[in-house]
């Protein structure tokens, strides 16, 4: 039996062994997507920040 195999010529391209095309866009789409809802997160945040700043300002007016 041979113990060190020659590598399948079928996938070879000029003495290189090519790997076949299986990548998919699931890490880029689960990227944008938290990249989304964190700015969604932090623009609510702020608003909601900035409409209780202007509340308490105009109750100290008053």
């Amino acid at each position: 039996m041979n113990k060190n195999p020659e590598p399948n010529n079928n996938n070879k391209t000029k003495g290189t062994i090519t790997l076949p095309n299986t990548a998919t866009n699931l890490y880029n789409y689960l990227t944008i997507g938290t990249v989304i809802i964190l700015t969604g997160a932090g623009i609510l945040f702020f608003q909601r920040k900035r409409k209780l700043a202007v509340d308490l300002s105009e109750k100290g007016n008053s």
